[in-house]
Order: structure tokens, then sequence, then C-alpha cells
């Protein structure tokens, strides 16, 4: 597909200019990376210390099912380092060097007019959130949701900037949603997305498109469902653990024992101690930009824009009726989303090669 100035025009609006970029975002990943993880420092809290735990020992806990892709990806990050703490803390690493990367990458997906310059801002925003540093080395389960969700993202914006691609993208979408909701459940925001199979090649509506596009996604969530049953194999001996229907139903009751049945607590107002005072200008940049490119954008490529309103939403509605309430940290899954969309209102004319 070209247009007059040929193959080139495709290039610059629907992937990376050059090599040299990808280059370049594989080093900066690696270097941030190695100095995250010889930086880092350590986990403080008593949940990320249980899932340490639970993946060294092998434990089986219903109460905290969807957490295992968290703990089995940790648990392989460990296993390779000399200590545990080590391994954590390149975990960590991993975690927020691929976050600030798919940033860049989404960012640069956004629109059509998305540059270098738009991109690099955006991953900069997401290094320089305060609560990363609060958080340094201390492995929170929503950073790994953060990871899978702007991972899902980035592949479902890949596919929608050229139909063209390959389906198996389709199936991988499949794939890391499901790890995504089995890293926590509020990542089930992102169905959002699945309304965009509706639509084919030419904007408009086809339930054939959406069943095939369908079949292949969840084609996807069975590999991972068949990954899941290897590794309860492998590492706690139990295959099905997490895929009875009885552990679900011990998983949902304590859920509703502890949380929504319990005693209430009080708890802080969530937007004006963090979202309107930590990251106000981050988020608010966000907004206008949704709000001007929104309407630009065709329909599949619009609801990206809509994961972290549909994430923040989601929290407002837990804070009134959860007796847990709501932290700071259960912003992370959506904030490389916010932050590689918040600067696309700024417009650079950059030199156009012949």
């Amino acid at each position: 597909m070209t247009d007059k100035q040929g193959n080139q025009y495709k290039i610059k609006r629907f992937s990376f200019c050059t090599y040299g970029e990808i280059l370049a975002v594989t080093v900066f990943f690696l270097v941030l990376w190695f100095f995250l993880t010889r930086y880092a420092g350590g986990p403080i809290y008593s949940d990320e210390a249980m899932y340490i735990n639970h993946g060294l020992m092998g434990v089986k806990d219903p109460f905290v099912l969807n957490r295992y892709t968290h703990i089995f990806f940790q648990r392989l990050f460990t296993a390779l380092a000399n200590t545990p703490l080590e391994g954590v803390r390149a975990f960590w690493g991993f975690l927020v060097a691929g976050s600030a990367v798919f940033t860049y990458t989404i960012s640069r997906l956004a629109t059509k007019a998305s540059n270098p310059i738009q991109a690099v801002i955006s991953t900069l925003l997401y290094l320089s959130i305060p609560l990363l540093a609060v958080y340094s080395g201390n492995t929170a389960v929503d950073i790994t949701a953060g990871f899978f969700v702007s991972l899902l993202v980035l592949i479902f914006m890949f596919y929608f900037r050229n139909p063209k691609q390959p389906a198996i993208l389709l199936g991988l979408m499949g794939f890391i949603f499901f790890l995504a909701f089995r890293t926590k459940e509020t990542t089930l925001v992102t169905a959002i997305l699945l309304i965009g199979f509706l639509f084919d090649e030419t904007g408009k509506i086809s339930f054939r498109v959406f069943l095939r596009r369908m079949a292949l996604f969840l084609l996807g969530v069975m590999a991972g469902v068949v990954l899941f049953i290897l590794l309860n194999g492998v590492l706690l001996g139990d295959p099905w653990f997490g895929l009875r229907i009885n552990d679900f139903t011990r998983f949902t009751g304590s859920y509703v024992e502890g949380n929504i049945t319990g005693e209430a607590k009080p708890v802080a107002n969530w937007f004006s101690d963090y979202l309107f005072t930590e990251t106000l200008y981050i988020f608010m940049a966000f907004v206008l930009s949704s709000v001007v490119i929104f309407r630009q954008q065709k329909l599949p490529m619009r609801l990206p824009w809509l994961v972290p309103l549909m994430l923040i939403a989601l929290l407002s509605l837990i804070i009134g009726f959860s007796s847990w309430g709501v932290v700071p940290r259960h912003i992370f899954p959506v904030l490389p989303l916010i932050c590689a969309f918040a600067p696309q209102l700024i417009v650079f004319d950059t030199p156009k090669t012949k």
C-alpha cells in the first residue's frame, strides 16, 4: 500500500522511521534496566513480601488467585539471580524499564503525526512520577499489571494502525489479556478494546470480521490457560490450581468477606491526595489531548484513550463500597498510557526526507 511519495510515507505513519530509532530504544531499555536494578531499593510492604514468599515456596493461596502471573514472573527472576533480593530488584527494573519503552512506543503510535520528540517527552513524564521512587525495588503487583496493560494496548494499536498485520497479533492479544487478568482483576478494563474488533478495514461494522478476530483472540486466551497449567504443575505441583470452580469460589468468598462486608476503614480522598496533586500536570495534559484528538481518530484507535478513564471510574466506584479503599499504587496499570497520550497536543515540525 503506497501513496504518491512511495512507501516512505507509510513507514512514517505506521511504524518507526528508522532502524536507528529501534536500536536506540533497545539500548535505552538495557541501560535503564541495568541502572534501575543496580540502584533499586527493596520490598517494604507485606503484600509484596507475601508474593515473593509464595513464589519461592510454591504456595497455593486462593486468596491471591489473580496474582499468580506476577508470582510466577517474579519467580523466574529470583531463580536466575544469586539471591532472591537481587532477583526482585532485577524484576522491578525490568518492569519499569519495559513500561518506559512501551510508553515511548505507544506515544509513537498514538496519532499519525506522532514523532520521537513527543515519545521522549512521554517517557520522561513516566519516569518522573514520584510514585516510582516510593516503590523503588518494591515489586507492587500494580506495576506488573501496568506492564501487561501497556503491552496489550501497544499490540492493539500496532494491529489497527495497519490491519494488514499478521493475524497472530490477535492471538497474542488474547494471551496477554489472560496474563494481565491473572495479574490483577482491575486489568479487565482493557476489555473495552474488544469493541474495536467490530470494525473492518473500511471502518464499517462487520460481525463476520468480529467473530474471526474473537476466535483468534480466544485461542490466545486458551494458550494462556495452557501455560498456567504447565507452570502450576512445575512450580506448585497442582496443574489445575486456580482453574477449578472450587478455587474461584474460595477466592471470591474470601474477597467479599474481607473487602466488601468487612469493617469500613477511613479512606483518604484518592483524587485530591494523589491524582490531582502528584500527577496533576500529566493528568490534565492527558485530558486536554483526549478532548482535542479523540474525534480525529478512527473509532478503534479511540479505545486505548478510554482505558485510563475506565480504570479511574472503577477505582472511584471501589472507593464507595470497598472497606480496603484505594491507594495511589492502584493507578500504576494506566500510568504508561496517561503519559503516552499526554503530550500529543504538542506539534513539532520535523525535517522531512525527500
